[in-house]
């Protein structure tokens, strides 16, 4: 309805409803970037007229902020939660080193119990492995 609306056909759409429409969906540029390029394809293969393509190009290219609004916000909201409390949360938020133990713990009970990938983790290398990404894991998140 919105692209009949968008491209001069007989059905309008509010644009003020447009960012309300998609904000919960959490559209990313990947996904709308990917919706154009399939647009194209299909007005290729529908042999369609360049300049109203060009048309429709134009008119998809100034909708695309309120598509992607609510996960463009939930992107900034969590990257200022970041930058305002840095890594030192982190690290407590998972439980200090006996959180991060424990998650180390249960991480590698199921890739031991996984008979795609538990021949990678045998034996001797899998403590040398557990205590290696332990000891970054704790560095990364701020220990």
């Amino acid at each position: 309805q919105f692209l009949v609306g968008a491209f001069g056909g007989a059905v309008t759409y509010e644009d003020s409803k447009l960012r309300l429409a998609h904000y919960k969906y959490n559209v990313t540029d990947y996904h709308f970037d990917a919706f154009i390029e399939n647009f194209f394809v299909s007005c290729e293969l529908m042999e369609s007229d360049f300049p109203a393509v060009s048309d429709a190009a134009e008119v998809l290219g100034h909708v695309r902020k309120d598509i992607t609004s609510g996960c463009t916000v939930r992107l900034e909201v969590a990257r200022k939660r970041v930058e305002s409390a840095g890594t030192d949360g982190l690290f407590e938020a998972v439980g200090g080193e006996d959180g991060l133990k424990l998650f180390m713990d249960k991480l590698y009970e199921h890739i031991c119990e996984d008979g795609r990938i538990q021949h990678y983790f045998s034996g001797s290398k899998l403590d040398a492995v557990k205590s290696t990404q332990g000891q970054y894991l704790s560095v990364i998140f701020g220990a």
